[in-house]
């Protein structure tokens, strides 16, 4: 069961969102399907997808178009239109990812400067039920 915070926004300006099971979508987060800068209309219909298993914090923002499993986007991280995030991916507190790029998997982006590692180990499947909830 995916669980979305009343307060939060979603907004499938461009095309549908389609959310997986056993998501956390924590107050205040934007998720957005939004049409790229300059377009009016699409060629085609954009369909925003999210995987199993993310956690998005309080604050967080994300308009890309592609996020895999097991994913956390932490309090305030913004992720734009053209960043697809595989598996296994965090993304820190306050960082933005714009630049078109796909995050490879199991990669973790923090610091005010974006600095990137690689976790050694697969990160654990989170449920609900890990998390208390």
């Amino acid at each position: 069961m995916t669980i979305v915070h009343p307060k939060v926004t979603i907004i499938a300006e461009a095309g549908p969102i389609i959310i997986g099971e056993n998501n956390l979508i924590e107050e205040q987060t934007s998720i957005i399907n939004r049409l790229p800068q300059g377009t009016t209309t699409p060629s085609a219909t954009p369909v925003l997808i999210i995987g199993a298993n993310n956690v998005f914090e309080v604050d967080s923002y994300s308009e890309a178009m592609k996020i895999g499993d097991n994913n956390v986007l932490e309090s305030k991280a913004f992720i734009g239109r053209d960043v697809e995030l595989t598996n296994g991916c965090i993304i820190g507190a306050g960082c933005r990812v714009v630049c078109p790029e796909t995050v490879s998997e199991n990669t973790i982006i923090y610091g005010d400067t974006r600095l990137r590692r690689k976790q050694a180990d697969r990160p654990p499947v989170r449920t609900l039920k890990h998390i208390g909830l």
